[in-house]
């Protein structure tokens, strides 16, 4: 499908670029760049700061080499407490003056790069998408974390977050392990559409001996649900679609949504969710995304550079979330 550019270019708009390079050369500006790069810089691990340590682990070790001479018994609670002592100062010496970069990424370059694109956008460090939209999503998933809850300044107010699910299994020895289902991004629009119960548009995770679709921690038919086909060959093979209310489906799945949807299939698996108040689209992307620069590179910092690092993808989001909301809108 070919980018709307109602859509695409609210993220890919030439001019979202000048006006990021005008505002980066402003004194404000430079000033928060400056104290991020400073707080990157502070957190990073630093051998030099291990000299005062030295000293400490000299006398220990001077301690020790009397040791054997001496009823081990008697010593080893005065050893413990200087082994005590060390850690704690350890601890606190590498934990004291630590900058919170997340918070300082999130108010300094995050906040103005976004409101430069949709102004009015809000950020949000902690989680905000309720775990009831991500169940839709992942049914068979039993624990979620999110975080970079973004709320764009569109006239649909789109959440976006990062997401991890994941579930718990017993082995046989009765260990319990841990299963990631999915990481990526989730994409939400509160609106009503109309739709009578739910449509669910979810990937084949694999089939099984007989041929049949599977579709893992997506979740499989229920009895309520029926199964819909389209004329792509590619998507059938690609997604299954569940639902309540065939006139709906039909109207979300033309052709140019269907072509969309298999070509973003090539690279990450793709799921949609949609009911009469909420129209739902998450993306396996396998990573987060917006987070932090790291120590490597950090002098050159800017605007344009970080706005670069996520425009694309965000744009290819907005899109698809978009498309759907038209859709169902019109």
């Amino acid at each position: 499908m070919t980018m709307n550019v109602k859509h695409s270019s609210v993220f890919t708009n030439p001019e979202v670029l000048e006006r990021l390079n005008k505002l980066e050369k402003s004194p404000q500006m430079q000033g928060k760049l400056n104290e991020l790069k400073e707080g990157i810089k502070n957190n990073a691990f630093d051998p030099m700061r291990l000299i005062p340590l030295i000293p400490v682990v000299l006398i220990i070790g001077a301690v020790g080499n009397y040791l054997p001479s001496f009823d081990y018994s008697t010593y080893k609670y005065p050893l413990l407490i200087i082994v005590a002592f060390v850690v704690c100062f350890a601890g606190k010496f590498f934990v004291t003056n630590k900058v919170d970069v997340n918070t300082l990424y999130a108010n300094n370059v995050l906040t103005p790069i976004l409101n430069e694109i949709l102004p009015g956008t809000v950020l949000e460090n902690s989680e905000g998408i309720d775990n009831s939209i991500f169940n839709n999503l992942l049914p068979i998933s039993s624990r979620y974390y999110s975080n970079k809850h973004i709320i764009f300044g569109d006239e649909s107010k789109t959440e976006f977050s990062n997401m991890q699910a994941m579930h718990f299994s017993r082995t046989e020895s009765g260990k319990t392990v841990k299963k990631t289902d999915f990481i990526g991004q989730v994409l939400l629009i509160n609106a009503k559409t109309n739709i009578n119960g739910h449509i669910r548009i979810v990937p084949v995770t694999g089939k099984n001996f007989m041929g049949q679709k599977l579709n893992g921690y997506y979740g499989k038919k229920t009895k309520e649900e029926s199964e819909v086909q389209t004329e792509s060959i590619e998507f059938n093979n690609s997604y299954s679609i569940f639902s309540t209310d065939d006139f709906y489906t039909k109207l979300v799945l033309d052709p140019s949504f269907i072509e969309a949807l298999n070509n973003l299939q090539k690279r990450m698996r793709v799921c949609i969710y949609l009911d009469s108040e909420h129209i739902i689209a998450a993306f396996d992307s396998g990573r987060y995304i917006l987070g932090n620069p790291g120590k490597s590179g950090i002098e050159d910092l800017s605007l344009t550079r970080e706005y670069a690092r996520f425009r694309d993808v965000l744009a290819e989001y907005y899109e698809i979330i978009s498309v759907i909301r038209e859709k169902l809108q019109n």
